[in-house]
């Protein structure tokens, strides 16, 4: 009878390594599924980072348009301030050379009158 329970334990022994290779299998299965589960957590961090980059270089690019809009205003008030402060300037001129002219023509009319009234006299 003792070969009988050594052939029984042997039977035993063969569905322990079956048993044993099933929870691998179901252990590694296991870890396969972490691994994918830890790569598509990855994926989706790095799609949440990419998604935050994106809008913050979208706001980015806003903040750079409106300031280069406000320069932009900025420079075209400048250049019409000084556009009209050269007008100002050249009617100023204007005005002093006209006064210039007009003392001139005075001074020539007086000369001429003095030279009238000498020879008259």
């Amino acid at each position: 009878g003792g070969g009988g329970e050594g052939g029984g334990g042997e039977g035993d022994e063969s569905v322990d390594d079956l048993r044993r290779r099933l929870s691998e299998m179901e252990a590694a299965a296991e870890a396969a599924d972490c691994r994918a589960a830890a790569a598509l957590a990855q994926k989706d961090e790095a799609e949440d980072r990419f998604e935050r980059e994106v809008g913050r270089l979208e706001i980015e690019r806003a903040r750079l348009e409106t300031e280069h809009a406000r320069r932009l205003e900025e420079l075209r008030i400048e250049h019409a301030r000084r556009l009209e402060e050269l007008r100002i300037e050249q009617a100023r001129q204007l005005e002093e050379r006209a006064r210039e002219q007009e003392e001139v023509r005075a001074g020539l009319a007086a000369a001429v009158g003095q030279l009238a009234s000498e020879k008259g006299g």
